[in-house]
């Protein structure tokens, strides 16, 4: 068919038939092929050739070592697949040399060219032994599924059901993977790893030991627990179980469920977080269930500036942090500062809370005062600020009787806006006092009054000062009254 020489094959694949069963099953002689017949424009054809597969011992010229013919090969939108050795088994010897290549013709053209090398995938064939003897020993097997680097130091011990890579390159003493079921060594030199299903990613003089543990590299790092975990660094250990060690240097775990990462963090006990920073000095923990932190530097939490030990910026009216005692007792948010209540799970009760501004709310949500109470205040003392040295504009009380005797004294009750209420109460309005002595009332932010009762005792003191005077003349006024009468008998 002289019409094929102006067609060819532009897409080829070859694949291993996958491997079933028992290792010591025979291995099925078959390869893979999937081709692209295109003519010279590029599409695609449908039609039905004749095609010659050769294995050579060379890329041009050379011994053939296989071939065999496909009469009808169907092609469909350009795509074809057949199975080589399924017309002439390939035998062993095929692959017994890394120098393979296949040559292929389709119909009566000429072979084309170049001819395609064999890669690594052919080569399983060897596995039929349970020897895999492969070129530069990059491939190696004692009975049982594995894969090591060899002629470099590594050393492969275990059962044939293992299944184990080993793959260190420049080894002095070599990567051992001792019996070693389901366990991987990447890489790196003096590696080793005792027990099952684990992992060492490279790195220098590492180990893991028992079951289910992963190095991720470093150097000098050792595991010898169950399902632990070194994700790199120099000098780390552990050996509890279900422990991780994130990185750093001289960090070690002694208790499961643990957590340890930066320079001597100790986690000595169960379900301890222990996080150190660069201090060369052991961080070590004291209980169960603890989580510690030592940041010479301060940890700041949506802050990268700490100013202290902790440093927490919100930038959102939101609580961002309680303190509970499965209660949410203390709350603190940025808007309304440190708040004291108790939650109960759907609403919060606020006892007292510390504005922003320093004002010290005691059942009052807006503190208008340095402390606003809402209830009564008990005492055994009460002192107030009175020295000389700090007043000025200093001038006595004039009319002071005439003041109090303008002031009602009451007796009430308290309504419902006051949460305090304890039946009968004495005092004044202060709306009525502000109206003779304003100094001694303040208003809040919320339009409310109060009164000074503790400054009423100084217009009390000129009050009494001017009966005092006023009582000092009209005795006078009565002794002289009666010398005069007894001096007129």
């Amino acid at each position: 068919m002289p019409w094929l020489k102006k067609h060819r094959i532009l897409l080829m694949a070859i694949s291993l038939i996958i491997l079933t069963g028992s290792i010591n099953a025979e291995v099925p002689q078959l390869i893979n092929y999937q081709g692209r017949l295109t003519n010279p424009e590029g599409e695609p054809l449908d039609t039905t050739v004749s095609i010659t597969f050769t294995i050579y011992d060379d890329s041009t010229g050379g011994v053939a070592k296989w071939s065999e013919t496909y009469a009808s090969v169907v092609v469909s939108d350009g795509l074809f697949y057949v199975l080589l050795g399924s017309v002439s088994p390939i035998i062993d010897s095929v692959f017994n040399n890394p120098e393979r290549y296949l040559g292929i013709i389709v119909g009566t053209d000429p072979e084309m060219s170049p001819r395609t090398r064999f890669t690594s995938a052919a080569y399983a064939y060897n596995a039929e032994s349970s020897h895999w003897n492969v070129s530069e020993s990059m491939l190696y097997t004692n009975n049982n599924w594995s894969i090591v680097r060899g002629e470099a130091g590594n050393l492969l011990q275990g059962s044939d059901f293992n299944s184990v890579i080993c793959m260190g390159t420049n080894s002095v003493l070599g990567n051992l993977a001792e019996a070693a079921y389901h366990t991987t060594i990447s890489g790196g030199t003096e590696n080793s790893s005792f027990g099952t299903y684990n992992t060492i990613g490279g790195g220098y003089n590492n180990s893991a030991s028992r079951v289910g543990v992963t190095v991720g590299g470093g150097s000098n790092n050792d595991s010898y627990g169950y399902y632990n975990t070194i994700s790199g660094g120099a000098d780390n250990a552990v050996s509890g179980f279900y422990s991780t060690v994130a990185g750093g240097r001289n960090n070690d775990i002694d208790g499961s469920y643990s957590f340890a990462i930066g320079r001597r963090a100790k986690a000595e006990h169960t379900g301890t977080f222990v996080w150190a920073d660069s201090t060369d000095a052991d961080f070590t923990s004291t209980g169960n269930n603890q989580f510690l932190i030592r940041a010479a530097g301060g940890v700041g939490i949506n802050n990268a500036t700490p100013l202290g030990s902790l440093d927490i910026a919100q930038n959102s009216d939101e609580v961002c942090l309680y303190f509970s005692n499965g209660t949410r007792d203390i709350a603190w948010s940025p808007s309304h500062a440190l708040q004291f209540g108790q939650w109960d799970g759907s609403d919060w009760d606020e006892r007292m809370r510390i504005a922003p501004n320093g004002y010290i709310g005691v059942g009052e949500t807006n503190p208008a005062f340095r402390i606003d109470c809402i209830g009564n205040i008990r005492c055994a003392i009460l002192v107030e600020t009175s020295d000389m040295r700090l007043k000025k504009n200093i001038s006595s009380i004039d009319n002071a009787l005439d003041k109090i005797g303008a002031i009602r004294g009451v007796s009430f009750e308290w309504n419902d806006q006051v949460e305090e209420n304890s039946g009968n109460q004495l005092g004044v309005i202060a709306q009525e006092v502000e109206s003779i002595l304003p100094e001694l009332v303040l208003t809040d932010n919320k339009g409310y009054k109060s009164v000074s009762y503790t400054k009423l005792t100084a217009v009390l003191i000129e009050a009494v000062k001017e009966l005092k005077t006023q009582n000092e003349k009209l005795s006078q006024r009565i002794t002289e009254l009666e010398e005069s009468d007894t001096s007129s008998r």
